[in-house]
């Protein structure tokens, strides 16, 4: 039983360590990502038309999202008399 619990705990000592390295790993990704786009818009920015296309792709997008997802049930209002 105690070899069990060793098994476990190792385990979970390694997830955890696991888990924080991906964290950091991914911080750092986007970090670097945002400075590599920053780079690129700074030395090529995007013209107004493109900016309009992205927002409206955007826009597209979230509409998409939204009428995709279950409605939500009406919301029942309690009075307090």
């Amino acid at each position: 039983m105690s070899s069990r619990l060793a098994e476990l705990l190792a385990r979970i000592a390694r997830l955890r360590k696991q888990q924080k390295f991906l964290n950091k790993r991914g911080s750092s990704m986007l970090e670097h990502d945002t400075l590599v786009m920053e780079n690129l818009d700074r030395e090529n920015p995007p013209s107004p038309e493109g900016l309009a296309e992205l927002e409206r792709l955007a826009n597209e997008s979230e509409a998409r999202q939204l009428s995709s997802s279950p409605a939500l049930p009406p919301v029942v209002r309690q009075s307090n008399q």
